[in-house]
C-alpha cells in the first residue's frame, strides 16, 4: 500500500457523548486529494465509544488509538486540538512520535492556535503548529515538507522551531471571504447515510464579540461571515433532499448575530414550506420573543448558547456582558415554544 502523505486525526474524546462532525477535516482532506496527495481522516471516536460500553478502560483506549495511528505511519500526522481534548491529543501524539520518529507531527485547531508558541517551545514531539484557516496554506505546506518547494520559510500560518532552536511564526493568510467560504462549504457537505443521526453544515464562520475566554473568536480573527440565506438552503437541500427527517445542525459560533440575515433565512425556509428541521448556536441576548417566534415557525428545534456564569461581576471580567436578570424570561419563553436549549457554563 502506498504511504499516505497526511493523516488528519480528529479530536480525541474518551466518551461517545461527544461526536465530531469532521467538517474541517473533510474540507482539507478533499483539497489534498484534489491536488494529488494521498490523504485520509482518522476518527478516534470509533475506539473511544467502547469505553462507555465497558469494553475498554480510558488508558487502554489511549493505547489503542496510538497503536492504530502508529500502524498507519503516514508522512504527516495532523492532530486537531479543541477544548479539553487537547491533553489527550498530546498524550497520543507523543506516543506516535516516539514510535514513528520519521513522521512529521502537526497540531492544528483552536487550542493549538492559541498555544502555538508554547507548543513549539515546550513539546519536542511536535514539529509544526498550523493556525487559522487551513484552506489557503495546506497545499504549500505539504509541498514544502514533502518536496522542499516552496521553502518552509515561505509557508504562511505555521509556527515551529528553526535550526537554532528559536520559535518562528509565519503570519496566516487572510481569512476566506464569503465566496471562498461557500466553495469550502460545498466541499464539506456529503450525502446522508442510513446510519446518520444528524447532518452538520457550516453556515459561515466567526463571531463579532470578544469574550476573553473564547479561542474561536481569535481563531477566525473576529470576522463574522455568513453564507447568503438562499445559497445556504440550496446547498443543504442539494444534499439532504426536501423530505429529510433528520435535524440539520448549522455550525456557526453565532448564527443569529445579524438580525437581517437570520430573518431572511427563516422567512426563506417558511416560503419553501419548511423542508428541514434545524438547529444553531446563538447568544441568548440576541433572541427576543419576535425572533424566537420566527425561528420556531421556520422549524428551528434547538438553539445552543453559552451563559458561562451567573455572576454579574464575572460576566464583566470575561467580557461576555450578559444581563443575567433578563435571561430568565427568554429561557422560559424558549421552553414554552418547545425549543431545546443546550447551554454552556464555564
Amino acid at each position: 500500500m502506498e504511504k499516505l502523505d497526511i493523516l488528519y486525526v480528529a479530536d480525541i474524546w474518551l466518551t461517545k457523548e461527544v461526536d465530531s462532525n469532521y467538517i474541517g477535516h473533510r474540507i482539507l482532506d478533499t483539497i489534498c486529494r484534489e491536488n494529488g496527495f494521498l490523504s485520509k481522516v482518522f476518527s478516534p471516536q470509533d475506539i473511544a465509544k467502547n469505553i462507555d460500553d465497558g469494553e475498554l478502560s480510558p488508558e487502554a483506549a489511549i493505547e489503542r488509538i496510538a497503536a492504530d495511528l502508529i500502524s498507519i505511519h503516514p508522512r504527516i500526522y495532523s492532530f486537531y486540538c479543541v477544548c479539553d481534548s487537547f491533553p489527550l491529543t498530546c498524550l497520543v501524539a507523543k506516543k506516535v512520535k516516539k514510535s514513528n520518529e520519521d513522521s512529521i507531527i502537526v497540531m492544528a485547531g483552536p487550542q493549538a492556535s492559541a498555544l502555538r508558541n508554547e507548543i513549539a517551545y515546550s513539546l519536542p514531539y511536535v514539529d509544526f503548529v498550523a493556525y487559522s484557516e487551513g484552506e489557503k496554506m495546506i497545499v504549500d505546506f505539504l509541498n514544502a515538507v514533502i518536496s522542499g518547494s516552496p521553502r518552509i520559510e515561505d509557508v504562511s500560518g505555521i509556527t515551529y522551531k528553526d535550526n537554532t532552536g528559536s520559535v518562528v511564526t509565519h503570519e496566516p493568510p487572510r481569512v476566506l471571504n464569503e465566496k471562498e467560504l461557500e466553495t469550502s462549504i460545498r466541499i464539506e457537505t456529503k450525502k446522508l447515510h442510513s446510519e446518520d443521526t444528524e447532518f452538520s453544515i457550516e453556515g459561515g464562520r466567526g463571531c463579532p464579540f470578544n469574550c476573553t475566554f473564547c479561542i474561536t473568536s481569535k481563531y477566525w480573527g473576529r470576522q463574522h461571515r455568513l453564507i447568503a440565506p438562499r445559497t445556504l438552503i440550496d446547498i443543504i437541500l442539494e444534499h439532504v433532499g426536501d423530505d429529510c427527517k433528520l435535524p440539520i445542525n448549522i455550525v456557526h459560533d453565532h448564527f443569529t448575530a445579524n438580525r437581517t440575515f437570520i430573518t431572511d433565512f427563516s422567512n426563506e425556509l417558511i416560503a419553501r414550506g419548511n423542508p428541514i428541521k434545524w438547529s444553531c448556536s446563538s447568544r441568548i441576548d440576541s433572541l427576543d420573543r419576535a425572533l424566537i417566534d420566527l425561528l420556531q415557525k421556520s422549524n428551528c428545534v434547538s438553539i445552543y448558547f453559552g451563559i458561562e456564569t451567573g455572576s454579574a461581576v464575572l460576566q464583566k471580567k470575561i467580557n461576555k456582558n450578559l444581563d443575567i436578570t433578563g435571561l430568565i424570561d427568554t429561557i422560559q419563553y424558549l421552553s414554552e415554544k418547545k425549543l431545546k436549549q443546550p447551554r454552556h457554563l464555564l
